[in-house]
């Protein structure tokens, strides 16, 4: 299942939800709503059953309420029972109204809730927060209104406070889901280094592109998406770069002055910083670094040359392949090894890899994005600091010797 049909089925799970909560909120209080209703009508009924005389009689509160209450060992609340009732007489005329069991209801206000016309008038029914209930009494029509308005509000309430609860969670719902929305848009950027995704014919190939654009099955292939596009306008910079370094290093004493620097702490810097790119989680690295090792030279390029070493023996092992680093001192030499293993070695004469803009086939070789420069780089930087640089192949593995004097070069 692709991640778009997930998407889809998170974002109808998440509206599920939230139609699923409204009717449940709905259900429950349509549940407590016929409870009231129920505990109305038997109250009416106990009234009726007492000739309209009764007053020792107690309504609850809303019932959740009551559950709450009685799950944290509280007192209940109750209000007394407020009522009254109307007389009618045989020919339908009222001819009494009895206030005496509600307060703070005048008897024109009793009377304008009282209907014009009994003859067509339900048995029982709501007039506002009051429920009434018709029956007969000695050739009499008596209406009892029951004041409901205790549990009606508690529920009105309760409806409102859980709707705006379940509203404010549908919004957040929403609101994640164009964020994540948003990010899954930014996560489908992908980024890749290999040029060769792209035709000869293409003159400036993008620096991004996003997953959600049809691209052409023949200008992309696969890629990996850890990796870096690089446009054709930063490759000139990057090889304009290199060649103005190359010919700068063939100008005797461009380097110096020189520094005492501890190289072994350097190359341990250096190598630790490919330790991000996914090639390098990929591959065996095996560090055999003699302490303490002080040289006498330009760092910053030092580490351009164990940079240069380091990123070919990246790119030339095979998958999972192992890469061994070495310092040590010996007879006043430095000697600093980086080797590693290749299905393939390079054959002939391996002195031509350190020729300008020459590339050694490789079946590891990542060469799309190579100007076959680096290594003439580095030659020139051992040599600016009076060193030797060798290769040679042996038993499946590909060596690069740099030997410096140990007192550095004057």
């Amino acid at each position: 299942m692709g991640k778009k049909s997930i998407q889809i089925l998170n974002n109808i799970y998440m509206i599920t939800l939230i139609i699923v909560t409204l009717l449940i909120t709905i259900s429950v209080h349509a549940v407590m709503f016929f409870n009231t209703d129920q505990n109305t009508d038997q109250i009416l009924d106990n009234i009726i059953k007492n000739d309209a005389e009764i007053s020792n009689v107690s309504i609850d509160s809303l019932p959740i309420i009551n559950d709450i209450s009685n799950s944290l060992h509280l007192k209940n609340t109750t209000y007394p029972v407020r009522y009254f009732y109307a007389v009618y007489n045989k020919q339908g005329n009222l001819i009494d109204i009895n206030i005496n069991h509600i307060q703070n209801l005048t008897y024109s206000k009793a009377k304008s809730m009282l209907p014009k016309n009994i003859n067509n008038l339900k048995s029982s029914n709501y007039f506002g927060v009051y429920k009434y209930k018709a029956y007969e009494n000695n050739d009499q029509t008596v209406l009892v209104y029951l004041d409901c308005s205790i549990n009606l509000y508690s529920i009105a309430i309760s409806f409102f406070v859980s709707s705006l609860i379940t509203i404010f969670i549908a919004i957040s719902i929403i609101i994640l889901l164009i964020i994540n929305k948003r990010s899954n848009i930014c996560s489908n950027i992908i980024i890749n280094k290999d040029p060769s995704v792209f035709d000869e014919n293409d003159s400036y190939p993008i620096n991004i592109y996003s997953k959600s654009k049809e691209l052409s099955k023949s200008k992309i292939k696969q890629h990996n998406k850890s990796e870096l596009v690089i446009s054709q306008k930063e490759r000139m910079n990057l090889l304009i770069k290199k060649l103005l370094m190359l010919s700068n290093l063939k100008r005797k004493n461009w380097l110096q002055p020189f520094n005492q620097f501890n190289l072994s702490d350097t190359l341990l810097e250096t190598i630790l910083s490919f330790q991000t790119l996914e090639e390098v989680k990929q591959k065996h690295i095996e560090l055999n670094i003699e302490r303490g090792v002080i040289y006498n030279g330009n760092q910053i390029y030092i580490k351009e040359l164990i940079t240069v070493l380091m990123d070919n023996a990246i790119k030339y092992s095979e998958p999972f392949g192992t890469i061994i680093i070495s310092l040590s001192i010996l007879n006043d030499n430095i000697n600093l090894s980086i080797k590693n293993t290749c299905d393939k070695l390079p054959s002939g004469d391996l002195s031509k890899l350190f020729q300008p803009f020459y590339r050694a086939s490789c079946n590891n070789s990542k060469n799309g994005c190579n100007f076959g420069i680096g290594l003439a780089i580095a030659k020139s930087i051992v040599e600016a600091h009076s060193g030797n640089i060798y290769v040679y192949c042996e038993d499946n593995m590909i060596y690069f010797i740099v030997s410096l004097k140990s007192n550095g070069s004057d």
